[in-house]
């Protein structure tokens, strides 16, 4: 059995206008379908670390801090920044903090991956992702982009190894060894693997 199974894309309402997930529904539901671990995800903005180790130690998750970045080329998740800023809504300055970052803490080298399967997308839309990913060499991530404890865990991504803190995290994302997997919220939890592109 996989050593962590992490919704990559989780939003809560301490950092998300547009969820109604608390954080006690998400420690709940997380342990309700056996997840491991979520990355809090919020919209430009990130946990602060005191927040994220209460709610680590109250949940007994394993919890990485993350944020979804809304970039001039679209929203990218991001994780190893402390807090959000200033310029990295064009994306070029997103990335040149974040190696910035990765240059500051040795351990946190830029990992450049794909969410491949989002429980906000369409079925087609996530295939097309996937095999975009594949054509680029990537193995692709897993999260359900929840807002609400409906779909927590409808996308994982699933590590090879238990996960001992973030930064463990970031060596098993940049060393590959990972995989996207779905349908842990419905008891059905299997590898996301390549299919039929389902018709428009």
């Amino acid at each position: 059995m996989p050593g962590t199974i992490v919704d990559m894309h989780v939003h809560t309402v301490r950092g998300a206008a547009d969820s109604s997930l608390t954080p006690d529904q998400l420690i709940e539901e997380a342990k309700r379908i056996g997840l491991s671990g979520v990355n809090i995800s919020e919209h430009d903005r990130v946990w602060e670390a005191r927040q994220i180790e209460e709610f680590r130690e109250r949940s007994g998750l394993f919890v990485s801090r993350g944020m979804e970045v809304s970039t001039d080329m679209g929203h990218m998740i991001v994780i190893g920044l402390e807090s959000y800023l200033p310029g990295i809504r064009r994306a070029t300055e997103l990335r040149r903090a974040v190696e910035e970052a990765a240059e500051r803490m040795a351990v946190f080298k830029l990992v450049d991956e794909m969410e491949v399967a989002n429980g906000g997308c369409t079925p087609r839309e996530n295939q097309f992702a996937l095999r975009v990913a594949r054509a680029l060499g990537k193995r692709g991530i897993g999260a359900s982009d929840c807002h609400s404890t409906q779909g927590v865990g409808c996308y994982t991504t699933v590590f090879e190894e238990e996960l001992r803190d973030q930064a463990h995290m970031l060596r098993l994302l940049h060393a590959r060894r990972f995989q996207a997997y779905e349908g842990l919220n419905v008891g059905e939890f299997r590898p996301y693997v390549e299919q039929a592109l389902p018709a428009k």
